[in-house]
């Protein structure tokens, strides 16, 4: 193991720091090796940030001094410094996703990445589905886009956000509902 000895005189080196990667031989000081950006460095040796984070600064000494990594981005390796970047249209990925798009993925605080909903369309770099507005539905999985909310029929009402289908209410008696009518 790499080691520092920076006291004349003492019987052996001093272990490295956590936070410092002390990876060449014979230093006195180890202040100039503070661990690069993109790593952890236990008291061991130096590890890459793991999948789903990244580290953008230095000195970090455990992999939960890692950042996950961005809403709406993703970090599918090891060792990076930023995002690789946006998650694709059509999906969406919280906090320390993996890829930019997937299956489904939980964790224990719920999905951090999947296609977009029904109801809701996700352009690229979307950290939350965006819910379709009253008026329209969407029936698909994966839309990119506004326009695939699509206005309600005429004479039928839909109300309130993210349908998922052509609602069956219809028009009440004695009133004409447009294409796109969310309050009867």
């Amino acid at each position: 193991s790499s080691g520092i000895n920076a006291e004349y005189g003492q019987s052996s080196c001093k272990r490295c720091p956590p936070g410092y990667n002390c990876r060449t031989t014979g230093i006195s000081d180890y202040s100039g090796y503070k661990c690069e950006q993109g790593y952890y460095c236990d008291e061991e040796s130096r590890k890459e940030c793991p999948v789903g984070s990244y580290g953008n600064s230095t000195g970090l000494e455990t992999p939960d001094q890692c950042t996950p990594c961005d809403p709406g981005k993703y970090c599918s390796i090891s060792g990076l410094q930023s995002p690789e970047g946006d998650c694709d249209a059509g999906y969406y990925c919280r906090s320390g996703a993996i890829a930019p798009v997937a299956e489904p993925e939980t964790n224990a605080e719920g999905r951090i990445y999947g296609p977009c909903p029904k109801g809701n369309y996700c352009p690229a770099g979307t950290s939350e589905p965006v819910e379709c507005p009253a008026g329209t539905y969407n029936d698909q999985l994966s839309a990119t886009n506004r326009t695939f909310c699509v206005d309600c029929p005429v004479g039928i009402v839909c109300a309130g956000l993210g349908n998922t289908a052509i609602p069956t209410a219809k028009c009440a008696a004695g009133y004409f509902c447009p294409a796109g009518t969310s309050v009867a």
